[in-house]
């Protein structure tokens, strides 16, 4: 696991933390059932959240397995809300094929303004022993996302968190549908987080 604090300079995290695409995220969740968005690796940055992913996976990591793309989407947690355990997986085709795919590597970037109290993300690891990072404003977190993590409800304040995953092949979001009260069973175990990571340039984080 990476964590980086304070990683946009105070220009850039003001502009991504304000943005207006976080209202018109909610809107888009609330009237469809697309969730997630998806960009291939070549494509040209077209909003500040694009932008985040390529500061982080070709300037931060130097991030060089053969990968196809990213997933990423805006979460902003309210009072109540948290996320239950659960790990990252192409759901659609789980569904189709029952066989797992996951991602290549997770990151979440933090953008509210002031740290609320709970919405800690909670990494499981296989000894019954968990990590907890704190929501910090500008933090940033990468991590082996096909463990099992969860979210913390937030007690107070407001958690505005921007996650990605890299993929070596797209997995089938635009169909992606939260079909209410179906639970899969998941027996694999996750990728070792030791082989996902090489390649990665860490030595200045």
């Amino acid at each position: 696991m990476i964590i980086v604090d304070d990683f946009l300079n105070d220009e850039n995290f003001a502009n991504i933390s304000t943005h207006p695409l976080w209202d018109k995220w909610l809107i888009l969740k609330s009237n469809t059932n697309q969730k997630f968005h998806w960009k291939n690796k070549e494509d040209p940055a077209v909003n500040v959240f694009e932008t985040l992913i390529h500061e982080v996976v070709d300037n931060l990591l130097q991030f060089t397995n053969p990968h196809q793309g990213y997933e990423y989407w805006l979460n902003t947690t309210i009072i109540g809300e948290g996320m239950p355990v659960h790990f990252d997986k192409d759901e659609i085709h789980m569904l189709n094929t029952q066989e797992l795919r996951t991602p290549m590597l997770g990151m979440i970037y933090y953008a509210h303004t002031e740290i609320p109290e709970g919405g800690e993300l909670i990494i499981h690891s296989y000894e019954n022993k968990h990590e907890k990072i704190l929501p910090v404003p500008n933090r940033l977190v990468v991590f082996n996302s096909s463990q099992r993590h969860e979210v913390t409800r937030v007690l107070s304040g407001l958690r505005r968190s921007v996650a990605i995953n890299i993929w070596d092949t797209a997995p089938n979001t635009d169909e992606y549908i939260m079909e209410a009260g179906r639970v899969t069973e998941i027996t694999e175990k996750p990728r070792n987080f030791n082989d996902i990571t090489k390649g990665l340039n860490t030595d200045e984080v």
